[in-house]
Order: C-alpha cells, then sequence, then structure tokens
C-alpha cells in the first residue's frame, strides 16, 4: 500500500495569506541553506519584497506541515506493521489537517501499557465485547454467553467477572473514537469552566521550584513586577542584601534557648531554614489568594492566568481542574456511541459512563489544560520578543564619557569610569551604609571621579541600593556639580551578573574582578545597547512575561532569532565587533565570529570584505550569506560601508555609469582610511582613593597597555547633517519601501569591544567578608597608563558636501524601474543600491527615542493624586504597562489608561524603552503601588468602548449563512477565541502605512541658510523649486 506523504505548499499559502507563487520561492531559498535575514534583504526580487516576518512565517508553517508529514509516515508505517492498515485508514491519516486528529485516528493502534482492558483481551475477552458491540445475535442473553468465557485460572471465576472485564474493553473502545473525542472536546472549549481552589493541607513541606525565581506572584499587577524585579535583585552583581540581617550590639543569638544554654549550630541553621520556609509560604499564600476561589470559562482565560494558576497548581497551593456539565456530555456521548434500539443499551450506558470517568474526561482535561499552556507560553514568549526587540533597538549615546555605578549594601556600590569607546579609566568603592563620615567620604569619591575623569553622564544599575545611591548622585549633581552639565539615569542592569561571570566577560577583562566587569557591563549598555546585551543569554534580560514558566528551549530559539534580526537590522562593523556580535551575523556562528576576531587580532583591521574571505573556515557560502551585513569602515573600496551586496558591486558601477556618476563621489560620502598616528603620550591620572571598609588591605594598582581600535562615536552635527541632505523624492520612495520590508536599511555603527582597557585601578579580587575588622582602607596610587589614540568617527553626510548632493540629485531624477531594465536587475535590488548609495553610514537606531535623563530624585512621599511627570517604559504586558518615573518601585499604568480608545493590545501604544508621560491618579502607600494614566485628566472624553463590528449591521438571524467548508477555513481552538492570523504581515502594517503630515520647511530652509531635517523637507524642497520654476516671470 503506498505511504507516500507529499509536502502541500498550498495549506502554507493559505495559512499565513500569501500567494503561492512567492511560498514556493522562499521555500526554494530556505532549503538551499539561505538566512532569513538574507532573504529578507538581498533576495528580494525572487520572493517579491517579502518582509522578515512574513519570511518567519512561512518558515515556522513549512516547519510545522513537514513534521506533521513525517508523522504520518510513522504512524502509517506503524499500523502497517500490524496488518491492521486498510485503504479506508490510511486515506483519513493521509488528509488529516490537524495533530489532534491525527493522533485521535492512531490511538486504537498505539501501542499501549498494561491496563484494565488490555488484561481483558489477555484472558480472552474481546470477542465477546465485539459481539457486545455489533448486538450479534449470540449475545443477546449477554448473562449466558458469558458462562462460555469463565475460567478460572484466567481470574474470570464468574459471569460477573466476565461481564466486568468486557465492559473494561468496551470502555476503552468508546475512549478510542476519534469521532466521539472531538464532539466532547469542542464541548469543553464551548461550556467548561477552568476552576481552581486552596489546597488545605499545603502547610506542609514543598519541594523547592527551580521556575519560580522569587517571582510567584498571581495577581495581575504583582506578576510582572515580581517578574521583573526578580530578575534584578537575583542577577545583582554583587548579590547585595540590605543590612537588616546585621546583629545587633548586645543582641542575644538567634534561637538561644531561655535555659541561658548556647543552641548548636544545627540549631541555629534549623530555626534559621524554618523561618525562611514560613516567609516564603506566607509569600506564596498571599500571591495566590486571588485563586483560592476561582472559576472562568476556558474560552476566554487570557493567557497571564493560566501561567500563574500554573504556577499555584506546581506549587501545590492550588487545585486546578476543569468543570463541564457531565449530564450534557453524558447526552451528546450517548448520541454518538450508544445506537437507538441496541438490546444492551443500558449496558453500553454503563460502559460509557465508566469510560467518560476513567479515560476521556481526564483526558481531554489535560490536553485542554495542555494547550492551553502552550497558547500562553507562545504568547508569552512573543511579548519578550517584542519588548527584548525595542530594548536591543534602543539608541545609542555616543560621545560621552561614563560613571557607572552599580549599587549595593554590604558590599558597597562599585564605580567604574569608561571613555566614549567603552575603555576603563578608572574605578572605586562606596559605601551607602555606615557612620555618616563614612557615608560623606563616598559622596566625595563620586564627585571626584565625575571630575577627574570628566564624566558627562551617570549610569546607575537598577538593583539593590539603587534609589539610595541616587539620592547621592542627585544631591550631589545639585550641589557640588551644579557648574557642569552632568545627568544620570537608571539602567536595566539585568543579565549583568551573569556576563560578569561568562567565559567571555573573563577574556574581555582578565584582570578585573566579577563585580567590577558587571559595572563595566552597566556602563557599557548605555553606550551601545545592542553591542553590550548580545553577549547576555536574552533569557536572563527581564523584559518579560512570566519568562520562567516558559519551556526553556522554545524560549531560547524565539529570542535567538530576535537578536538575530536585530544585529542583522542595524549591521556590524566586522573591525571592532566583539565575537559574540559577530556570531548572530548572518551565515556565522560561534566558531566562525571567533576566527574573525582572532584574525582582526593578529593581522590587523580588515581593509576591505574581500579579506574576510582569508578567515579560516569562510568559504564562499558563509561569505555570501555574511559579507552584506559586515561593514569595512574605513574601506579602501567605499562600497564595503553600504549595504551593498559584493555580488551587486559590478551592478553598482554600471547603475552609476548609467547616472553619469563615478565611485569618486561615492567615495567622499564615506569615511576615508585614517592617517597613521604616532603612538600618544601617555598621561599620568590623579591620585584614586578607594573607600573601602575601615581596615582594608591595599593592593597597588596595575596599568594595562591598551590596543588602539577603530573609533566608532559619531557626531551629533554630524547626524543632524546626514538628515539635512538625504531626502530626495525618488530616494524617499527607496527609503520607504526598504524600511517596509526590512525595518531600514541603513548602516549601524557598533561600539568598540573590550579588545582595549585602560587600568587606572583595579579592586581586589579577594572578596572582602562583610563587616570584617580585618579590612583597611586606604588610598590607591594610580600608575601611568596608555590611553587609545581616538580614530576619526565615521562621519555621516555633511550638507555641503556637494558631490553628495550631486549624487542625490541624479538618483531623483532617475527612473529606477527603467534602469532596472536596462541593467537586467531585479527593481527591488535597484531601488536598495540608490537607496544604499544615498545614505551610507547611518544608524538606523538614532531615529528612536533617546533615554531620559535625570537631574533630581523623587520619593513616594513627593507624589500627590494630578502630578504629571515623564516617565520610560520598562515593561509591556497584556493589562498594561510598567513606567520608571524616579521611584524604587515602577509605577502602572492599566491598558484601559493608555489612550483614550479601545486598546486590544498594549503594544499597539507603547514599547519598552518609550519616554512617555503619565499623571498619577492613585497612591497605595501601604503596598507601595503607583497607579499611572496616559491620558491628560483634564481633557474631558467619553470612555472608549470595544468595537463592536461594522455599523449598520443586520442582527445575526437576517443574515445570509455563510457557507462552510470553504478552503483553508480551519475553526479555532478554543470556540475562536485568541488572534486572528495576520497573513504574515507586521502587527502594525496598517498602522504605519499611514503617511504622517510633514511640516513645511520656513523661508530659512529655503535660502539654504539652515539645514534641513529630513527626506520630506529635501522632497518640499525641490517641489518649491519646480513650482518656482513654473510661475511665469514678470
Amino acid at each position: 500500500m503506498d505511504t507516500t506523504i507529499v509536502t502541500d505548499l498550498q495549506i502554507v499559502a493559505r495559512e499565513v495569506g500569501i500567494p503561492l507563487e512567492k511560498v514556493q520561492r522562499t521555500v526554494e531559498l530556505l532549503d538551499d541553506g539561505n538566512t532569513v535575514p538574507f532573504i529578507t534583504r538581498y533576495r528580494k526580487d525572487e520572493t517579491g519584497g517579502l518582509d522578515e516576518e512574513q519570511i518567519r512565517a512561512i518558515q515556522s508553517s513549512n516547519t510545522k506541515l513537514r513534521q506533521l508529514n513525517e508523522r504520518k509516515r510513522t504512524i502509517l508505517k506503524s499500523i502497517q506493521s500490524q496488518d491492521k492498515l486498510t485503504e479506508e485508514l490510511a486515506e483519513q491519516i493521509k488528509r488529516a489537517q490537524t495533530q489532534k486528529l491525527l493522533e485521535d485516528l492512531y490511538l486504537p493502534f498505539k501501542p499501549k501499557k498494561q491496563t484494565l482492558a488490555t488484561q481483558a483481551r489477555e484472558r480472552g475477552l474481546e470477542p465477546l465485547a465485539l459481539e457486545v458491540l455489533s448486538d450479534a445475535e449470540e449475545a443477546k442473553d449477554l448473562k449466558a454467553r458469558s458462562e462460555a468465557f469463565v475460567d478460572a485460572e484466567k481470574s474470570l471465576a464468574d459471569t460477573d467477572a466476565v461481564i466486568q472485564g468486557v465492559g473494561c474493553i468496551v470502555a476503552e473502545v468508546f475512549s478510542e473514537n476519534a469521532l466521539l473525542r472531538g464532539r466532547l472536546r469542542k464541548l469543553f472549549w464551548k461550556t467548561g469552566q477552568l476552576t481552581s481552589s486552596r489546597i488545605e493541607n499545603s502547610d506542609q513541606p514543598d519541594e523547592p521550584d527551580s521556575d519560580e525565581d522569587n517571582s510567584d506572584t498571581a495577581d495581575e499587577v504583582s506578576a510582572s513586577q515580581t517578574e521583573e524585579g526578580s530578575t534584578a535583585s537575583s542577577e545583582s552583581t554583587n548579590s547585595d542584601a540590605n543590612d537588616s540581617g546585621e546583629a545587633k550590639p548586645g543582641a542575644k543569638p538567634e534561637g538561644e534557648k531561655e535555659s541561658g544554654k548556647k543552641p548548636t549550630i544545627q540549631e541555629i541553621r534549623r530555626e534559621k531554614r524554618k523561618r525562611q520556609k514560613e516567609k516564603e509560604r506566607a509569600k506564596k499564600d498571599k500571591a495566590f489568594r486571588d485563586y483560592y476561589d476561582y472559576h472562568e470559562p476556558v474560552s476566554k482565560i487570557p493567557p497571564h492566568r493560566v501561567l500563574a494558576i500554573n504556577r499555584g497548581d506546581r506549587t501545590r497551593f492550588l487545585k486546578v481542574r476543569i468543570e463541564v456539565d457531565f449530564d450534557k456530555i453524558t447526552k451528546t456521548a450517548e448520541e454518538v456511541v450508544v445506537p437507538e434500539g441496541h438490546s444492551h443499551a443500558d449496558y453500553l450506558k454503563q460502559c460509557l459512563r465508566d469510560s467518560l470517568n476513567r479515560l476521556i474526561i481526564p483526558s481531554i482535561e489535560r490536553e485542554i489544560r495542555r494547550e492551553l499552556t502552550e497558547k500562553a507560553e507562545m504568547h508569552a514568549i512573543e511579548v519578550f520578543a517584542c519588548n527584548l526587540r525595542k530594548l536591543l533597538l534602543q539608541p545609542p549615546v555616543r560621545g560621552k564619557r561614563v560613571l557607572a555605578v552599580d549599587p549595593g549594601f554590604r558590599s558597597g556600590c562599585k564605580l567604574v569610569t569608561i571613555d566614549p569607546f567603552g575603555n576603563v579609566l578608572g574605578t572605586g568603592v562606596i559605601h551607602l551604609i555606615g557612620p555618616q563620615d563614612r557615608v560623606e567620604k563616598s559622596r566625595s569619591r563620586i564627585v571626584e571621579m565625575i571630575k577627574q575623569f570628566d564624566a558627562q553622564i551617570v549610569a546607575i544599575g537598577n538593583g539593590t541600593a539603587c534609589r539610595e545611591t541616587e539620592q547621592i548622585v542627585a544631591s550631589a549633581i545639585a550641589d557640588e556639580l551644579k557648574d557642569r552639565d552632568i545627568c544620570y539615569l537608571i539602567v536595566n542592569e539585568a543579565g549583568a551578573s551573569v556576563y560578569s561571570t561568562s567565559e567571555l566577560g573573563r577574556e574581555e577583562f582578565p584582570k578585573f574582578d566579577a563585580t567590577i566587569r558587571g559595572t563595566i557591563s552597566i556602563g557599557r549598555r548605555l553606550l551601545d545597547p545592542l553591542s553590550e546585551l548580545v553577549k547576555i543569554n536574552p533569557s536572563n534580560i527581564g523584559v518579560g512575561l512570566y519568562q520562567h514558566d516558559v519551556k526553556a528551549k522554545h524560549l531560547r530559539d524565539s529570542l535567538d532569532d530576535v537578536v538575530e534580526s536585530c544585529v542583522n537590522y542595524v549591521g556590524v562593523d566586522v573591525n571592532t565587533a566583539s565575537p559574540a556580535l559577530l556570531s548572530y551575523v548572518s551565515g556565522l556562528n560561534q566558531l566562525t565570529a571567533r576566527r574573525i576576531y582572532e584574525h582582526r587580532q593578529m593581522k590587523g583591521p580588515f581593509r576591505s570584505r574581500e579579506e574576510i574571505r582569508e578567515v579560516a573556515g569562510i568559504g564562499e557560502a558563509t561569505f555570501v550569506q555574511a559579507a552584506g551585513f559586515l561593514k569595512v569602515v574605513p574601506a579602501e573600496n567605499p562600497l564595503d560601508a553600504t549595504w551593498i551586496h559584493p555580488e551587486s558591486y559590478e551592478v553598482t558601477t554600471k547603475l552609476l555609469e548609467k547616472l553619469g556618476c563615478s565611485l569618486t563621489e561615492v567615495l567622499s560620502t564615506v569615511p576615508s582610511p585614517p592617517p597613521i598616528v604616532e603612538k600618544p603620550k601617555s598621561f599620568q591620572l590623579e591620585e584614586e582613593k578607594t573607600v573601602s571598609e575601615p581596615a582594608a588591605e591595599t593592593q597597588p594598582a596595575e596599568t594595562q597597555p591598551a590596543e588602539t581600535q577603530p573609533a566608532e562615536a559619531e557626531a551629533v552635527e554630524a547626524v543632524e547633517a546626514v538628515e539635512a541632505v538625504e531626502a530626495v523624492e525618488a530616494v524617499e520612495a527607496v527609503a520607504s519601501a526598504t524600511t517596509t520590508t526590512e525595518a531600514g536599511s541603513e548602516t549601524g555603527v557598533e561600539a568598540p569591544s573590550a579588545e582595549a582597557v585602560v587600568v587606572s585601578e583595579e579592586v581586589p579580587t579577594a572578596p572582602v567578608e562583610p563587616g570584617s575588622e580585618a579590612a583597611k582602607e586606604a588610598d590607591t596610587p594610580t600608575e601611568e597608563a596608555e590611553v587609545p589614540a581616538p580614530q576619526p568617527a565615521p562621519a555621516e553626510i555633511g550638507a555641503s558636501d556637494e558631490n553628495h548632493k550631486q549624487l542625490l540629485a541624479k538618483i531623483a531624477s532617475a527612473e529606477i524601474d527603467k534602469l532596472a531594465e536596462e541593467l537586467n536587475i531585479g527593481v527591488h535590488l535597484a531601488r536598495d543600491i540608490t537607496g544604499a548609495l544615498s545614505r551610507p553610514g547611518r544608524d538606523p537606531r538614532a531615529d528612536f527615542p533617546p533615554p531620559l535623563f535625570r537631574r533630581g530624585v523623587l520619593k513616594l512621599e513627593d507624589l500627590e493624586p494630578g502630578m504629571e511627570m515623564m516617565g520610560t517604559v520598562l515593561n509591556v504586558v497584556d493589562f498594561g504597562a510598567f513606567v520608571d518615573i524616579g521611584l524604587h518601585d515602577s509605577g502602572m499604568v492599566h491598558i484601559s489608561r493608555l489612550a483614550d480608545r479601545y486598546v486590544a493590545d498594549p503594544h499597539e501604544v507603547v514599547s519598552v524603552g518609550d519616554v512617555i508621560r503619565v499623571w498619577v491618579i492613585e497612591i497605595d502607600r501601604e503596598r507601595r503601588r503607583v497607579s499611572l494614566t496616559a491620558i491628560d485628566p483634564s481633557i474631558q472624553t467619553e470612555k472608549k468602548e470595544k468595537p463592536q463590528g461594522r455599523a449598520n449591521r443586520p442582527p445575526r438571524a437576517e443574515r445570509p449563512q455563510r457557507g462552510k467548508g470553504k478552503a483553508g477555513h480551519k475553526p479555532q481552538a478554543g470556540g475562536g477565541h485568541g488572534k486572528a492570523k495576520q497573513g504574515g504581515r507586521p502587527r502594525n502594517a496598517d498602522r504605519r502605512a499611514k503617511p504622517k503630515p510633514s511640516k513645511p520647511i520656513s523661508d530659512a530652509m529655503k535660502e539654504g541658510k539652515e539645514p534641513l531635517r529630513s527626506f520630506g523637507d529635501l522632497q518640499q524642497f525641490f517641489e518649491n523649486q519646480r513650482d518656482d520654476k513654473k510661475k511665469p516671470k514678470k
């Protein structure tokens, strides 16, 4: 019998909503080993301009279809080996469209463990069961027929035992009926209620749950607050604890008995564990209190509640089940499996009830809970991925020296000053608790380091003691540093401890202690978030929703796709990127990225893309996939600094000739190779004092020669200049198409990796015992250190660059479609080439809002309802957004208060990193919660209800019935609950497609006295020139 299964891509095309031809070409490209970023950017003409999200949707759908077909082949072979495969059954299996239907068909033939039914079959009762089911004539008198099967040796002592055994077989047959299971499954989704109740004996000790991670919460607000808070606190680089655990002078040791007998160490530890368990249990009891008597329809329960209930079930605080109307279930089942007029109808109904209670209902309940969990996990991963993308694409802070602070109480706050290129200038330690003179010394130390190294920004980690550190910094800025233009901001330090103890962290900073490496990471992620955050496992970055409750592999794979997408969207400078950043480039892996890094270390920076071929392990296929995303700045060939792929260099040259241009004009738009500079003179850093424990031993500071790296900080003036001239009508169309399909095609500039480090002071690597009297405070002299010579930054196009203006004008006047036809290339490729030539060297992250810098500090006591303030969005979840307004705990904007209209998904309104204006509406000082709104209270607006469908739509009864069985139509599980498929299109494609109204240019801009700001401005400029030419001369 033919068991061949053919993959039908028409199913994929219907599911993603993309024409079959495009799907076929995309699948062929993926099967040839091309990566998604490469196909998105460099194979547009073959895919018809599909964007990355559509290509990933095709990839995912095709993978699932192939897995389903592979499962069909396995099932067909299994049934065929049992000699039970029929033509009808094989056709049903081949036509099965879902995994559930396929498994239902396979269930009767699936090898089983020892069950009551298998035992009855082993005793020879299956023929009698088949006679009963078929209502055979010889089994009309069941009791009499059963006497023939009585056999004491087979544990069938009497007819009752035989009838009971036959009932077990019949019950199992009913439970394996695919039609019955399908009907009951739909009934469960339609009428089932997910209920949870408290387990009364939950006070008994439970096993520790690694997934809890100090974030056991149940209600909506505390759920994500704890989620993000646990990540920050548990991953604090110094694992600080507050000072409440320190023994008070004169106090008796804990656990000391009233008799005066000193307790043993075992008794003290036992008592400590007992108190810790009681504390954790009280926390869990408070977290799951809302679910002690909870019920909600399974078709409507939101994903975050599913994960919260699962967590309560897993920690044995909640008993969870799905309740349905058993009478309705029984009636439906009887209609399916008990024929009318059957002579043994009552017996079959009895067997059916046994099957429902023992087999069918528990099985379907597990299926539904598993499906709910899978959907909730998928949703949680989508939320995490969306937030992670926004976090990775935060705009870098260029050209600033940063004082990074890793806050802590007991072991102190670690201080590190880094230059604009990420090199370490100096380190130190301060303390926030203790005698007043010690605290004053700490404040003086901060001021001293800021003045000594001319720091312009203070980056404070958001871990333990964050707000106390913020108060000291803010007061210093207001007093001693009021004459300096300096500000601070809170940086999410999640994952910094993971980096500090990783092999990569030890390799980059071998001379530093792990706590200092974590502080360096805090400062560097302000300079260039993408380059620094790629060094950390994405799951350790706390911007998710119940991220510890989802499958680790699924989470890792999805987040790796997001990081890969962001890295290839921005682009990588091959001469400065770290191995971690290079490993995410299209076509590269950790091994090839390491080889590129080592080749650069041994032979110096790459001068062209062709030199990348010389790296061991970089073959032709790898080079083709990666070359376009690896920028060489400065470069001998100006095209090596653009998005143009080397395979298109010849076409680009011909296109320039068609436009009447040459590479000389392009060369003027790309940074030229820097001149060879002499070794810079080192300078003596000021003496640096380390404030430590009162008796800390001194260690002489060490110096480490720094390797000079190409500087990549971009000047603000240059950024403004490129925005002033890079917009032309035709070029704008190219850019618009590129941005829509790829989320941008501009060149990104990466921050230098930690190849060059200037050490002015090294913190002792040996840990200092907290509160130890052996530690001593001493001044640490700083030895002479070499400072890397700043290389010329890759400048953007200047507004006065006449060559580039001429190039823009020629591109604007060209007919792209005609050029593509003459050069025998695709239109998409022609547009990408002209777009890359018109704006090389631009970082697409510059279009995103900058971080919110602060100079003052805010306390909970200072808040009053109605106060207006600016805040930074820290996390976006299903029910709203958490906003940092300068308090120890973030404020919450509920989804109903994000906009003066109905909002179905908070991501439609806000994203992680957005700076928004909010108003205080409620303050819970006891629980330290602040409720915010993004709707101006002074503006009275009517509450917008959820849209009820199309206006003037006739009642349902009056509408024509829609035909069933439509091709490609598949009802969603759960009664249609969930988001509809979007055909692989971006979630906000329609919203992004709406053009923004252009701001008119000023007269000064028309006269050339002021720089232009954007594409739209330059378009208006040329339109005004054309209008002036059309006007009749007087």
